[in-house]
């Protein structure tokens, strides 16, 4: 088959996130649609101008209506709409995504089917929400990218199990009408059906595709690989591909494994200074003294965690378990809190030396997600947030001395997270979306009472100084209050210290609150350009034979 492919240029960069998609192609497979830097673009195959429709830096997950007419998109967690045409943006009914990431699709009759947003969150259908798939067991943490499929029979997405990764995923096809699944492939995410094929992707970044019955629900076949260089997703496994109805291939070239660089800022949000090398980086937490990072940095099929010399950007690996270490913080005392997820569900905070022959020691373990947040510096207590699959992330304080001993701090349908303590441990800050929106809040600790909100129109990731300033989000805007803490907690109105020129993922506050390390966005992992293949079927059918003629 002579391979028909082609080359978009894409205006001041494609952005691709960690978490969600930023290309898709029409049904008829002439319109590609993608999200940059400056917004959303749509461009027709036979025109050589791409046509910028909405113009936003808070766009993710564009997505096609079925008659080629619409196209969808998440725009700062509500869903919308815009005709190809041009015109106003509109919202869709029951349009809100809990975040902007888990994929969309757009069935035959209007209604948007929904990925799951967030952890523990099944495939939504809008209109009078409905849960269209339902997690089973302690392995599955999410169902994303969805895909309608056999005239609204059949729905084909990925489960996401513990890790966020793809090799813990696996791509199932579940019928409509009774609810049985087939699984398809193990250690796969992303899988879209495609003329008798389900195709998907690795961490290594090849498409893969597994013959498929769809009238039978059967796996017919051996997976084989199509394709190779497609950028995936590190987390939540979203594929850097879109295929069309006809057959026309679009996708991504490029790694999620360098999209980050770390660097120091002053006050005004000027740069000071860089630190190490690119990296993909997930939440990260300064030492007491400042000298050192932690942080915890995905490569395909594992994590592990790092510590990172804030001065000359050397690095150490301190874990080398096959298994996923994530949300490392740093303990007062110096040592190092991090989580463990291994096979069968099985979550576990370990607490160890950052350097030292000690074995890390189990602080707490739970068969529901947890993350370490905060410790007092007495070493009588952790934070942690725990992800219950009916009331969603709370958080709760552990006795250090005896993991026994577990108060709730707050537990509700809401989703709290984010915990710090302030220098004295004599109050605890929150996140909760209680209003509707995040907002920091404050609790006496450890008695869990006289509750405050600190925030006002919004914030979240707050961050103390030993100055008694706490530091949080707005945004794009890093704030600041300066606190009185004691019996009482007395606070100055929040202020906007500085709006960030750079996008950030994670952040953190040196302890004089004079500077701050945040990861921003890395200009060389953005991808430029966007590859068709407008003869994808074929090439997908010529490889299958091959593989049958083995």
């Amino acid at each position: 088959t002579r391979r028909s492919s082609d080359l978009i240029p894409v205006p001041e960069g494609l952005r691709y996130s960690i978490r969600h998609l930023s290309i898709a192609i029409s049904p008829d497979g002439q319109t590609i649609a993608y999200v940059s830097q400056e917004g959303l673009y749509a461009r027709r195959l036979d025109n050589a101008e791409p046509e910028l429709l909405v113009m936003s830096d808070e766009i993710a997950v564009p997505f096609f209506a079925p008659d080629d007419d619409w196209l969808g998109f998440a725009e700062s967690g509500v869903l919308k709409k815009v005709s190809l045409g041009g015109g106003a943006v509109a919202n869709i009914p029951s349009g809100k995504l809990v975040s902007d990431w888990g994929d969309v699709a757009w069935g035959p009759d209007g209604e948007v089917i929904k990925g799951g947003s967030g952890a523990i969150q099944p495939i939504l259908r809008s209109g009078e929400p409905e849960d269209l798939t339902t997690l089973e067991g302690d392995m599955e943490v999410f169902h994303g990218w969805p895909q309608v499929v056999d005239d609204r029979k059949a729905l084909v997405f990925t489960v996401g199990g513990p890790s966020g990764l793809w090799n813990d995923a696996k791509v199932v096809v579940q019928d409509l009408e009774t609810g049985t699944r087939t699984t398809v492939v193990e250690g796969g995410t992303f899988g879209r059906y495609v003329d008798g094929y389900v195709v998907f992707v690795r961490g290594d970044g090849a498409i893969s595709a597994v013959p498929f019955d769809l009238g039978r629900r059967e796996v017919v076949g051996r997976p084989f690989t199509v394709e190779s260089g497609i950028r995936v997703a590190y987390w939540g496994g979203g594929g850097g591909f879109a295929v069309s109805e006809t057959g026309t291939l679009a996708y991504v070239g490029g790694s999620d494994w360098a999209n980050h660089v770390l660097v120091w800022v002053d006050r005004q949000g000027r740069r000071l200074g860089r630190v190490g090398r690119p990296m993909t980086v997930e939440p990260m937490h300064l030492s007491s003294d400042d000298r050192w990072v932690t942080m915890y940095v995905a490569r395909p099929g594992n994590s592990d965690i790092y510590r990172f010399d804030t001065e000359t950007g050397e690095e150490q690996r301190l874990t080398f378990e096959q298994a996923t270490n994530d949300n490392p913080m740093w303990l007062p005392d110096g040592r190092i809190a991090y989580r463990m997820s291994v096979s069968g569900g099985d979550h576990r905070i370990y607490v160890r030396d950052a350097v030292g022959a000690n074995e890390p020691v189990v602080a707490y373990s739970s068969n529901d997600i947890i993350i370490p947040e905060a410790g007092s510096p007495d070493g009588r207590w952790m934070i942690v947030t725990e992800l219950d699959p009916d009331t969603g992330a709370d958080l709760y304080a552990v006795r250090m001395d005896s993991s026994d001993t577990v108060v709730p701090i707050s537990v509700s349908p809401n989703q709290e997270s984010d915990a710090s303590l302030s220098p004295d441990a004599r109050w605890l800050t929150y996140v909760s979306d209680e209003t509707g929106r995040n907002e920091v809040y404050a609790v006496a600790f450890p008695a869990m009472t006289g509750k405050l909100q600190v925030s006002v129109g919004g914030g979240s990731s707050p961050k103390w100084a030993a100055t008694n300033e706490l530091f949080f989000v707005n945004g794009d805007t890093i704030m600041v209050t300066k606190v009185r803490t004691g019996n009482l907690f007395e606070r100055e109105v929040p202020r906007a210290l500085f709006v960030s020129s750079e996008k950030f993922r994670t952040w953190d506050v040196a302890s004089d609150g004079k500077r701050f390390l945040m990861a921003v966005r890395n200009p060389d992992a953005l991808s430029r350009e966007v590859h068709v293949v407008l003869n994808w079927l074929e090439v997908l059918r010529e490889k299958s034979a091959g593989q049958r003629g083995q």
